[in-house]
């Protein structure tokens, strides 16, 4: 999200918007909307980046890729621009030099649900299936072949749930595996798999996949039953965070029941009743 920072701080100031103003129309803290244009995070829920879009007027794409300053430049609210000097034309025989670099071009993505996992692996290199299932764009990715997948169950709760989506990156093989990363398995009569992988081929000839939650147990997979190996890069998040005014009244709540106990003389644990 090359620009989604500075043209968040841009459009909400050219609109005369206060961060806690812009954060109650899409339903967001005011601390996040700051976050937000510092860059110290980016919206994980698509439906954020809709609401921006739709609270500006302006396209998800153009919200992240294109340098909006420019594009739509000038003081908030009407004022009058300043003047600007027109230069003088360059020399012939020379170039203007380029002001900013392209923004970069968003990777286009197909998103399979869970629905189309049952048939992802008769139809995973057919074209016009890959094509005919939703397409999700994000910008500012490497090269390479992307994919996204939901989630389709908890055995690697909590760090990613059933409805998640995860943005994956193909692997070349199970050498370039990073020991103890998530990792997006297709093997030969197996369902799509979600799991830490170690490599221990050298060792014993396998990939030990990992489960985070308990009571799933140890998978083991040889190269041979590999089809595909997805690196999981991002995860979109099915589940919000509690809205901010919860998290203060929780923690002003836990605050008084901490004084409560200093008063009473006891220590930090259950309050008696």
């Amino acid at each position: 999200m090359t620009y989604f920072a500075q043209n968040l701080r841009h459009l909400r100031k050219r609109s005369a918007k206060t961060q806690e103003q812009l954060g109650h129309d899409i339903r967001l803290g005011r601390t996040t909307i700051a976050n937000y244009e510092a860059g110290f995070s980016s919206p994980t829920d698509p439906e954020v980046l809709v609401r921006l879009a739709q609270v500006f007027g302006v396209s998800i794409d153009e919200l992240l890729t294109r340098d909006l300053a420019h594009a739509f430049g000038g003081p908030p609210n009407g004022f009058p621009r300043p003047a600007v000097r027109a230069s003088a034309p360059p020399a012939t025989g020379t170039k203007e030099r380029e002001t900013a670099a392209p923004p970069a071009t968003p990777v286009s993505m197909a998103t399979v649900s869970c629905r189309d996992a049952a048939w992802y692996a008769a139809y995973r290199q057919d074209p016009a299936w890959l094509a005919a299932l939703p397409q999700f764009s994000m910008p500012g990715l490497p090269p390479g072949s992307y994919r996204v997948f939901e989630v389709a169950d908890d055995s690697m709760a909590s760090r990613f749930r059933t409805g998640d989506r995860v943005i994956c990156r193909a692997v070349a093989g199970p050498g370039a595996v990073l020991d103890g990363q998530p990792y997006l398995l297709l093997a030969a009569g197996r369902e799509l798999l979600l799991r830490r992988v170690l490599n221990r081929i050298p060792a014993t000839g396998c990939l030990q996949l990992i489960a985070d939650a308990p009571g799933t147990g140890l998978l083991e997979l040889r190269p041979a039953e590999l089809l595909e190996l997805w690196q999981v890069l991002y995860v979109l998040s099915s589940e919000l965070a509690p809205p901010a005014d919860q998290v203060i009244s929780r923690i002003a709540d836990l605050e008084q029941r901490l004084q409560a106990l200093v008063q009473r003389g006891g220590t930090a644990g259950t309050p008696h009743s």
